[in-house]
């Protein structure tokens, strides 16, 4: 029963980050056009998205479906402060906490 509950939660998890995740592959332009941001920053958030994934973390598998929901809540979290902090380096942020 347990390992159902923790499937679902996997696959809710996955669905619910889809459209961020395609938004991500646009981060680079929003940087660029929108916020004009520096040619280092935007190299800075394309190099950190391989060396970020290094820091994955391993959880308990009892603990599985807890860790999932709120390592998902605070991944986005930073997405909903986007229209009143409208700097670049906090987008860049968020996009780096996002991967």
């Amino acid at each position: 029963m347990s390992e159902k509950i923790t499937s679902r939660a996997l696959v809710w998890s996955n669905l619910l980050s889809e459209p961020l995740f395609t938004l991500y592959g646009f981060i680079s332009f929003i940087l660029y056009k929108d916020l004009g941001a520096s040619a280092f920053l935007i190299s800075l958030v394309t190099m950190l998205k391989p060396v970020v994934t290094i820091l994955s973390f391993y959880w308990k598998p009892r603990c599985l479906k807890k860790n999932v929901i709120w390592a998902g809540f605070f991944m986005r979290a930073p997405f909903l402060l986007c229209p009143w902090i409208d700097t670049p380096w906090f987008l860049a942020a968020a996009a780096v906490n996002y991967m």
